[in-house]
Formats: C-alpha cells, structure tokens, sequence
C-alpha cells in the first residue's frame, strides 16, 4: 500500500496547478483498482523512497 511519508514540496509553479493535480489523482485512486498503471507508478515512486506528494503530483 502507499506510505504516507511527506516533506514539503517546492513553490516553484502554480500553486492551484498542484493543487489541481493532487486532487484529481486523490479521487482516481479511490477508484482505480491495483492493475491500474497510475497506481502501480505510485507505487514504485512510493517504493524508491519518494515524499507523498511528490509522487502524488507526478502521478
């Protein structure tokens, strides 16, 4: 399952785009199931050690 380690992001960008984006992938994951490639990509950032919502937002 994923890890909910977390540090803080960087400010560079648009902050309502990484808010966006974060969102969007929270609500897909609440409905994809496991084979999905999006959850298993999270899972692999999640697995090299990456912070939350720096492979949220990659995602």
């Amino acid at each position: 399952m994923l890890g909910y380690k977390s540090n803080p992001t960087t400010k560079r960008g648009s902050p309502l785009l990484r808010k966006t984006s974060y969102q969007i992938v929270c609500t897909y994951l609440r409905k994809a199931p496991a084979d999905e490639p999006v959850y298993q990509f999270l899972n692999k950032k999640c697995s090299e050690g990456k912070p939350y919502f720096v492979y949220m937002t990659a995602a």
